[in-house]
């Protein structure tokens, strides 16, 4: 950035809409600044954590005021950063931010691009294909029958109003979605066709709702930020960083450009939250009771002992491989009692995370397959931590059924309360 320099603005818009957003980690914007794009999140009426009356804002009024929260947003901070590109200002958000998305590209012309993801664009339709059918009475307090709500939701939806589209807009949505199916994103595209508005859609053929599922979802951000629509003011295509010539239909396989000051910094990150968490699997696997190793809820499920290996295995098997830069198949080691896998763990996991560590950005940033994805290698370092994660919770679940005690995770429980502690002024 320079005295001079003008850079794009993303506004990225959360779903929910009872969720917000913060001083945290967050892969797309930080994806967005290494390309010298800012980042704008609103938590708009609507959002957790200004109170119940804040939160209860949107009720009966979706697509209403929060929408113009985000206007506000926008504008305030044009005010404050005069190095924001007006001409270069995209929008995009996924579930309730891709409906919010979709809804502002038909109100104001100020977007020059958005990438609305799984959004809900005809709340009257939506409330007869999703299998959330009871959400209109939940948003607005009738059936979408009773009084003139049908009328209401109408008025409220983006698709009434796609022809006053001017914005380049390329729709994401899985066909797997049965949150919010995927023929939302079809009618907007189809309307906007016939309008013929620049209007592109990428269908995913796997994945379900954005959140439902436990892999990919870096590589999905990256992506949708790779093919920002953004046009010149002719209507010329216009390349602001790396932008994929030709998406196709299977686009989560394909690997988004990074280079290697990104993936040593989302690594800096990863690696922290991996060492955090093996604070916990430790504390878990040591809880374990000896003679239940043979415990199992269901005769399909893994033994107590089994899927305590699996996860302390799993854990340093992902390490290895990613500093090695590919993933052989290999068997888990054989234990005897929960002791002998956590000696292993505590042997093994600081070896492997150390490999990790010395990993340059280059490696990092390597594409490598995995048994046919193919991502930046320090991706694999979030399948690791959310693996990890996963099947430690299933190990939890065991522990009160075992008749052990269940150690405090992310906050307190039973058999171990959060204490507050006092901390000494200096």
């Amino acid at each position: 950035m320079t005295a001079e320099s003008k850079h794009p603005l993303i506004v990225v818009i959360h779903g929910g809409p009872h969720a917000q957003q913060g001083a945290a980690f967050n892969f797309k914007n930080q994806v967005c600044a290494g390309r010298g794009w800012a980042t704008l999140m609103v938590n708009y009426r609507g959002s957790t954590g200004y109170g119940q009356a804040f939160a209860d804002a949107v009720f009966r009024d979706q697509n209403g005021d929060e929408a113009q929260d985000v206007l506000y947003g926008v504008s305030a901070a044009m005010r404050r950063n005069l190095w924001i590109d007006r001409d270069r200002i995209g929008v995009e958000g996924v579930s309730y931010g891709g409906q919010l998305s979709a809804w502002l590209i038909t109100q104001t012309r100020l977007f020059r691009a958005a990438i609305p993801t799984a959004a809900i664009i005809n709340l009257v339709s939506y409330n007869y294909t999703t299998y959330y059918n009871q959400y209109e009475q939940m948003t607005f307090g009738i059936f979408p029958h009773q009084g003139t709500l049908m009328d209401r939701l109408w008025e409220r939806s983006a698709l009434r109003y796609v022809g006053r589209v001017a914005t380049a807009t390329l729709l994401v949505h899985g066909e797997n979605d049965n949150d919010v199916p995927i023929s939302e994103a079809e009618q907007f595209y189809i309307e906007g066709c016939r309008s013929r508005h620049r209007v592109r859609a990428i269908s995913a053929r796997r994945p379900r709702h954005p959140g439902t599922q436990t892999c990919g979802g870096l590589d999905r951000a990256l992506n949708r930020l790779a093919r920002f629509p953004f046009r010149r003011p002719d209507g010329r295509p216009e390349a602001v960083g790396a932008v994929a010539k030709k998406p196709t239909l299977r686009w989560w396989y394909a690997v988004s450009p990074m280079n290697p000051e990104q993936a040593k910094t989302i690594a800096h990150f990863l690696i922290g939250a991996i060492e955090q968490e093996s604070t916990i699997t430790r504390k878990v696997i040591a809880v374990v009771p000896a003679d239940k190793c043979d415990y199992r809820p269901h005769p399909t499920n893994k033994s107590a002992l089994e899927l305590a290996a699996h996860v302390a295995a799993s854990e340093v098997w992902f390490l290895n491989s990613v500093a090695a830069g590919n993933f052989p198949m290999e068997n888990e080691p054989a234990f005897k009692s929960p002791a002998e896998v956590l000696a292993w763990y505590e042997r093994e996991f600081p070896t492997a995370l150390a490999k990790v560590k010395e990993l340059s950005g280059e490696q990092l940033a390597a594409v490598v397959d995995f048994y046919g994805m193919k991502f930046p290698n320090v991706v694999y370092l979030n399948f690791c931590q959310i693996h990890s994660i996963h099947h430690r919770g299933q190990l939890s679940a065991y522990l009160r059924p075992m008749g052990a005690k269940v150690p405090s995770i992310y906050g307190g429980s039973a058999d171990e309360p959060f204490q507050m502690t006092e901390t000494a002024s200096a």
